[in-house]
């Protein structure tokens, strides 16, 4: 005899099973209360931070340095859940002590025509301890590339404002590290489905990710979306052509003549073909061979096509876990590259809408060409990917002299290479009261 109690298990059991299949036939993947885990013990409330210090070796004066102490006393008062002191009170329990040192900074000036990139790299260690013992309860390290373009020679008087933008972002970064706060919207993920004909074309290593990150492992749901990010193919699909609106956008992007799109357009209503029977339904339309056929094949390639859409989501969905640790440098080169695959007016207003948090949007640019800018500089140090074969399709020219050998070295390049720039002393401040 089955009892309630059994009964009511095995009807909840056969309900999950359910909404699990609906999830996997609609591919609708969704993060609810994507919370990040918590770093410190649920029993402590107060931190005692300890002044900021960093490494002997490093080119950073003690007033920027009594600067970025500030920003991180400011980020850790910002944390609802904690008290933040300056020693250890001795009639509250429940407290730990922080510690970050500054381990890297370095700047880096690249020249272009009439432009100027400028970066700045900081890499920090952040430890948590008890106040009594000498066994670190957490220890974390957190890096940024903080990118700022300007055009024809920055100022250096621009120089310490930029530092200071990138300290209090790596202020934030690391008391988020420590204590993430709590995040109220679900965050509904990419499942690589064609927006035209609504066709699953989902890479098996981002279904996977997908999973992960609903199960909230984040981690493994990272590693599975990189590996899409470093071979995006799928060589189960059958070669075929077809002009899609991705192509035409694509082509639009590339400086294209918008006479030889209208004449483009109708193929969009085709159904897929060969590449011999797309190449002469292609001359037939355009009354010839025209000089970026090439380019047309590449991107009308229905392989092209998966590839590029499931890049896209890759980078989208790896945006937004970077945005709930708040590296905002990792976010926005994600989401500029998923604007280069598959442009969207969501994305592309979500990566406007934090680099103008960052103080980053060249005067007088729109975010089309301000976007169009970044994906033209070598990719930010902490950024674990090199430009693949799909990127060479939708990627501008490089805007740098060294951008080739900067982006070769993309992931790998610590800090320490960069060259230190000398920067003008700045009066010490004292920290504010909390």
């Amino acid at each position: 005899m089955i009892r309630i109690r059994d009964l009511r298990s095995i009807l909840i059991a056969l309900t999950m099973l359910s909404l699990l299949n609906v999830a996997a036939c609609t591919e609708s993947w969704v993060i609810v209360n994507p919370q990040l885990p918590p770093r410190l013990p649920p029993e402590v409330d107060s931190v005692v931070l300890r002044p900021a210090k960093m490494a002997a070796r490093l080119r950073m004066n003690e007033g920027d340095l009594a600067l970025f102490d500030k920003y991180l006393r400011a980020a850790f008062a910002g944390k609802q859940r904690l008290r933040t002191f300056d020693q250890p009170p001795t009639t509250l329990p429940n407290t730990v002590l922080v510690a970050v040192f500054l381990r890297d900074y370095g700047v880096k000036e690249q020249r272009g025509e009439h432009l100027m990139l400028r970066t700045i790299e900081l890499d920090a260690e952040v430890t948590v301890m008890p106040v009594e013992g000498e066994e670190p309860i957490t220890q974390l390290r957190r890096r940024l590339a903080y990118q700022r373009i300007y055009p024809d020679a920055a100022p250096l008087s621009a120089l310490p404002l930029d530092l200071e933008n990138a300290m209090r972002e790596l202020a934030d970064l690391l008391a988020e590290a420590v204590e993430p706060a709590a995040q109220p919207d679900a965050i509904l993920l990419e499942a690589g489905r064609d927006p035209i004909s609504g066709e699953r074309l989902g890479h098996p290593a981002l279904v996977k990710g997908n999973r992960f990150a609903v199960a909230k492992s984040y981690a493994r749901a990272k590693q599975a979306w990189h590996s899409v990010l470093f071979d995006p193919s799928n060589s189960e699909l059958e070669r075929t052509y077809r002009i899609t609106e991705r192509t035409l956008n694509q082509l639009r992007l590339l400086g294209t003549d918008e006479a030889v799109l209208d004449k483009l357009r109708p193929l969009a209503a085709e159904p897929e073909m060969t590449l011999v029977q797309f190449r002469a339904r292609l001359r037939q339309q355009l009354g010839g061979v025209v000089e970026n056929e090439g380019v047309v094949l590449t991107l009308a390639d229905h392989m092209a096509a998966y590839s590029h859409l499931n890049l896209a989501a890759a980078h989208v969905n790896l945006a937004h876990l970077y945005r709930l640790e708040k590296r905002h440098d990792l976010s926005t080169f994600h989401l500029a590259r998923a604007y280069a695959h598959n442009p969207r007016e969501v994305v592309l207003s979500e990566w406007g809408r934090i680099q103008k948090e960052r103080n980053l949007t060249p005067t007088g640019l729109s975010d089309t060409d301000a976007l169009d800018l970044y994906l033209r500089i070598p990719p930010p140090s902490t950024a674990s990917i090199r430009p693949g074969r799909f990127d060479l399709t939708v990627l501008p020219a490089p805007a740098f002299a060294e951008a080739d050998e900067a982006a070769g070295d993309a992931g790998t390049s610590p800090a320490a290479q960069l060259r230190p720039v000398a920067l003008p002393p700045t009066p010490v401040t004292a920290p504010p009261a909390n």
